[in-house]
């Protein structure tokens, strides 16, 4: 189940059609799970998506299904959890 919702995405990327719905998700899961990974943590934090990390998570959503490049470092420095 993701955090970010599928009309979320498809207003971002300009979608209005649903041919790529299926696509759209399976990116969308791997987008939350890229940057989860990138910020050491899940991307739900006191109950709720930061801003910034929604941008970052849409961002890298368009990334997996257009190729445009996303500015995640920007976004998620605050959010990131260095483990050594």
């Amino acid at each position: 189940m993701s955090n970010i919702t599928l009309e979320e995405v498809k207003a971002h990327l300009r979608i209005t059609g649903n041919d790529d719905n299926a696509l759209l998700q399976s990116k969308l899961e791997a987008a939350e799970a890229h940057v989860a990974d990138f910020i050491g943590q899940s991307i739900v934090i006191d109950g709720k998506v930061p801003a910034p990390v929604r941008e970052a998570v849409l961002q890298a959503t368009a990334w997996f299904f257009d190729g445009t490049s996303p500015d995640l470092g920007g976004l998620l420095a605050p959010y990131r959890q260095w483990a050594f």
